[in-house]
């Protein structure tokens, strides 16, 4: 599968410069890339009540015990995209997206180039995957606190302010990889879309980033930390498959997503605690009169096969599901999304210690005030549960969500 990829590289990249003197020339003649700007700001009031007793003689303090019951999330994207179109019908583009807030490990979001063909779609650089960007599944009534990989989960996590483990606190439908979900340096192909089908694959050599944070750790290259090989328990060397279906009968518009993902484990432990990481979803909607009915699937065996005697228990498997449905009529838009993630979990001798879980419910309701601009409400209801039955590693939460979602 490496030599067909490498070949295949190969055949691209001499394609592109057998044709570098005529693209030139119709750069040329068109002028260079245009740059435009947009992106998307959205920011909510939460308030917060949890499980939040203090620990015991025995016990732990609970999840959210010493923890403030309110609090402002947000999030924003400024996003840079250029295009220019040349005479044989290709694009040549860029988009480079910077986070709003600071971040000191890694203020660019996204940055990628890319080639819009006859014969499909390339890209090169940092950003998410083929199957990542194919996905299909439930509606988020909720902008960026849905199943699909939350930007926010606003209750405490067990562990995060109190001593505690649940490893089914990061939900999730996305098929990811890296050590930022699975925005690594990658080249990408989708094909074009034949009676309703696309495909596409991502390659990703290693979990880095080009330039990335500033010392160096997870910098890309032949000469840094992250271009060494037989690092123990890195997955290198990822292919990720993506393929979806799109279309409409009469009324019905509907979609269908099935994504894997193949991680290489770079070195083992002497126990063979882990192992090479495969992921797997399906998903899809159907849109009819208003209605949005979606759901999706995801396995993960984590790249782990088993526990450790210096890293404790791990989960050697993690399952997400969701499903959900929501109702748009003029400017409003009400919905309702049910999610599921259990982590099974094994001791260092491989056996089954048990299942982590987290059930999640969400209802919002979104109005939108002008174009570009939203305004949402919400409810949610987060059930973790933990195969110890340690309080201090299980939470119940209730969240009340008001905010609005800009896009310019």
């Amino acid at each position: 599968m490496r030599k067909i990829l490498a070949s295949t590289s190969a055949l691209v990249s001499i394609a592109l410069l057998l044709g570098a003197g005529q693209a030139a020339a119709q750069a040329k003649k068109e002028g260079p890339i245009q740059i435009g700007i947009g992106g998307y700001f959205y920011g909510y009031f939460v308030g917060v009540s949890q499980d939040d007793n203090g620990p015991t003689a025995t016990q732990g303090a609970q999840p959210g015990y010493g923890v403030r019951n309110y609090a402002i999330f947000r999030k924003s994207r400024i996003q840079f995209d250029g295009l220019t179109n040349l005479d044989n019908g290709v694009k040549v583009g860029v988009r480079v997206q910077l986070r709003g807030e600071a971040n000191s490990t890694d203020q660019i979001d996204q940055s990628f180039l890319f080639f819009d063909t006859a014969f499909g779609r390339f890209e090169l650089g940092k950003t998410t995957s083929a199957p990542n960007k194919m996905f299909y599944g439930a509606p988020t009534p909720i902008p960026g606190m849905g199943a699909n990989s939350p930007d926010f989960l606003p209750f405490a996590v067990p562990g995060q302010y109190n001593a505690g483990t649940n490893w089914a606190s990061s939900p999730s439908a996305f098929i990811n990889y890296g050590v930022n979900a699975d925005k690594d340096e990658k080249v990408t192909y989708f094909s074009p879309r034949i009676a309703g089908f696309q495909f596409g694959a991502s390659f990703t050599p290693t979990s880095c980033k080009v330039g990335s944070p500033a010392n160096g750790v997870n910098v890309c290259g032949i000469g840094t930390a992250y271009g060494l090989k037989n690092v123990t328990g890195k997955q290198d060397q990822v292919l990720e498959l993506g393929a979806n279906y799109v279309n409409s009968f009469g009324p019905v518009d509907a979609s269908i997503y099935v994504g894997y993902g193949h991680g290489s484990l770079d070195a083992n432990t002497s126990t063979n605690t882990f192992r090479n990481q495969d992921q797997y979803g399906v998903g899809g909607a159907l849109v009819w009169a208003g209605f949005t009915l979606g759901a999706a699937y995801r396995y993960n065996n984590m790249g782990i096969r088993q526990g450790s005697t210096t890293l404790g228990n791990l989960p050697d498997q993690q399952q997400d599901w969701q499903v959900g449905l929501s109702y748009a009529w003029d400017q409003w838009t009400v919905g309702a999304q049910y999610q599921h993630t259990a982590a099974r979990v094994k001791t260092a001798t491989g056996t089954k210690a048990g299942t982590d879980t987290l059930d999640g419910y969400s209802a919002g309701v979104n109005y939108l005030l002008g174009p570009g601009i939203t305004l949402v409400g919400g409810i949610q209801y987060f059930d973790l549960g933990s195969y110890t039955n340690l309080p201090q590693n299980q939470n119940k939460a209730w969240n009340y969500v008001v905010g609005t979602k800009l896009e310019f």
